[in-house]
């Protein structure tokens, strides 16, 4: 899903899929209290037990779709191949899912995920298109004790359960420029979609197309995903349009079997299988002065680079 603004939005804060019950509430009617949002399926809710903060200020506004900012271009729907595989049997399914579940060898790899679109000869039913129907797992942004606003699932998830997408706006990389060295906040919501960039040094569009999905100010309930160096989620890219390498989805899968009422965690370094933080003297910052992990977990490595 995805909104095009036209120029003489740029400027609106608030759109027509902005979740607005979250929006014009401004705190949680006292510490402890637990509210559901209306309107919005599978379920989301705010707990907060620990004072009577809200997860929704600052000029953030929660979004159901991802936003097209301007410089970002489509490819067009008439170049987007299909596959023709048996519509009751999808092999693009069988490569990747199991049960609709993302298999281990997808798990553990760094793999894209290509799922089937409109163009395909499979119906609406086909397995090979998960991603794209959305979240199904009813989930809870919640007040931790020391690392801010985190999500739960409220249902226990299957190993390689989808939970949901990454949305924010998405702005190319001269506009994700402007937008860095003007932050005066420390927390970065942001990720470059170059995924297929190192694989296709001769796509023309690729080379003149680079962009980046920003969720600081307009984003997604995943928003709130804290980090940990043991996480239980792992994120990576689905694409519907083959056509198109430069846009894609940012969906997260769970990497483990997850009780109910668990928090989710990723790791924002993207790091998954090193045992080490590597050394960014030469960047001009030392692991002294990286930001400090409060994931609490085992393997904690101390610091997180950003």
């Amino acid at each position: 899903m995805h909104v095009i603004l036209t120029s003489n939005q740029i400027q609106d804060p608030i759109y027509s899929n902005t979740l607005s019950t979250l929006n014009t509430s401004t705190s949680l009617t006292r510490a402890g209290s637990r509210a559901q949002i209306s309107g919005v399926k599978p379920p989301l809710y705010v707990q907060n037990s620990i004072d009577n903060d809200w997860p929704i200020k600052n000029g953030f506004n929660l979004i159901e779709a991802s936003i097209y900012r301007e410089g970002v271009s489509l490819v067009e729907e008439d170049f987007n191949a299909g596959c023709d595989c048996d519509p009751q049997g999808c092999e693009n399914a069988s490569d990747c899912m199991k049960a609709g579940t993302l298999k281990d060898v997808y798990l553990e790899g760094s793999a894209a995920i290509f799922e089937c679109n409109q163009n395909c000869a499979c119906d609406e039913n086909c397995p090979n298109k998960l991603v794209q129907k959305g979240r199904k797992v009813p989930l809870e942004i919640f007040k931790t004790h020391n690392r801010g606003w985190g999500l739960r699932t409220l249902v226990a998830l299957r190993k390689g359960e989808f939970v949901d997408t990454y949305k924010g706006e998405l702005i190319t990389e001269e506009e994700a420029s402007r937008r860095d060295a003007k932050r005066q906040v420390k927390d970065v919501y942001t990720f470059a979609l170059d995924k297929f960039h190192g694989d296709n040094p001769d796509n023309e569009r690729l080379r003149d197309n680079k962009y980046v999905i920003d969720g600081e100010v307009l984003g997604g309930i995943t928003r709130f995903i804290n980090h940990s160096c043991d996480p239980n989620l792992r994120i990576f890219a689905v694409s519907y349009n083959h056509a198109d390498f430069c846009i894609y989805d940012l969906a997260f899968f769970s990497t483990e079997d997850v009780p109910a009422r668990t928090e989710l965690t990723f790791d924002y370094t993207g790091q998954e299988a090193s045992d080490s933080i590597p050394d960014r003297t030469s960047s001009g910052v030392s692991k002294e002065k990286m930001t400090r992990c409060l994931c609490g977990s085992e393997n904690c490595k101390g610091v997180l680079w950003m």
